[in-house]
């Protein structure tokens, strides 16, 4: 059993009845359920893969709360391969036993890891949900800062007034208007064209890490679900694409989320991310989507009007935080 030294004695006699291990391989879908209570739904999969797919030559390094033989909490700290320099990190505590000092042990345990095994050259990232402001609080006691901050968009296809026929038809139109043809690819037989479109899509994007992060391609095919719906949109079949989006439904629910939506530099203010936006909500409605939600930086006007337009609704968001470890080590 792990216990911070950083807490008072009401925390230090709850932490009697707590052990906290490593992580094994039948904890990481109870695990990745826990996280996800922090950083949101749409990050399951991702939690999955990274808990899942640590190599021996990766930073890799997670652990688990246990009470009474239940998993009441989870941690990890794991790198990026997609975001080459950056490490994520992640604390989540079941709602019942949170203010317990448990998050906090989980923590410290990271942050004891963290100080012998990270190099001082790689930035430590976390995605929290927007309406957890004593997580936030929490993050910010272990010098993880809000570098930016993404909007919640939801679009509800059972609500009262919805016409999915009008869905059909914006789809066409949008993609009319701006001029191009948007079609499903192939994500196994088409991958190659597939992330040379993310790639070239990605220009001014926020990422990660700092101003200077980049991406590397030969690792972002580990973002994608198999299951995912993968639309690009061309004005010459023949041509590299001018625009991409990615949605995937979200395992156990009928909620479908959009991962990535970019449009190539030379091709944007055009509606080309309309006529995706108009594309992704036909396709997830016929894939049996009671929602599509998508999320977006607050900072990206153009989008976030694309998203009204398209008739999506507010909805919870997230924070990117970052601690750059250069400034020192406390994580």
């Amino acid at each position: 059993m792990l216990i911070s030294t950083n807490r008072d004695s009401t925390s230090q006699s709850t932490l009697k009845d707590t052990v906290i291990r490593p992580l094994d391989e039948a904890d990481i879908q109870k695990a990745a359920d826990l996280l996800i209570l922090a950083s949101g739904r749409h990050r399951r999969f991702r939690l999955v893969e990274r808990l899942t797919n640590g190599a021996s030559d990766e930073i890799h390094h997670a652990v688990v709360a246990e009470r009474a033989g239940t998993m009441i909490a989870a941690a990890h700290l794991t790198i990026e391969p997609a975001f080459p320099g950056t490490v994520g990190a992640l604390v989540a505590v079941a709602a019942e036993h949170r203010g317990q000092g448990i998050g906090t042990a989980l923590a410290d345990e990271l942050a004891g890891w963290a100080a012998r095994h990270l190099r001082p050259d790689l930035m430590v990232t976390s995605t929290l949900r927007d309406d957890l402001d004593r997580g936030r609080q929490f993050a910010e006691r272990y010098d993880l800062t809000v570098a930016a901050h993404s909007v919640g968009w939801r679009f509800d296809f059972t609500a009262p007034g919805v016409d999915l026929v009008a869905v059909a038809v914006r789809a066409t139109s949008a993609a009319n208007a701006a001029g191009v043809r948007v079609r499903r690819a192939n994500l196994h037989r088409e991958q190659d064209h597939i992330l040379d479109c993310m790639g070239r899509s990605m220009a001014g994007l926020p990422l990660p890490g700092d101003r200077h992060q980049q991406v590397d391609l030969t690792q972002a095919r580990r973002t994608i679900p198999d299951d995912a719906v993968v639309l690009l949109a061309e004005n010459h079949p023949a041509e590299r694409a001018l625009g991409i989006t990615i949605i995937t439904p979200q395992a156990g629910t009928r909620d479908w989320y959009t991962i990535y939506t970019g449009v190539v530099v030379g091709h944007r203010g055009r509606g080309t991310a309309g006529a995706l936006k108009a594309a992704a909500l036909l396709h997830a409605h016929r894939g049996g989507a009671a929602t599509l939600v998508t999320h977006n930086a607050d900072t990206n006007e153009a989008i976030l009007r694309t998203n009204r337009r398209a008739g999506m609704q507010p909805n919870v968001g997230y924070w990117s935080l970052i601690r750059d470890t250069r400034s020192g080590m406390r994580l």
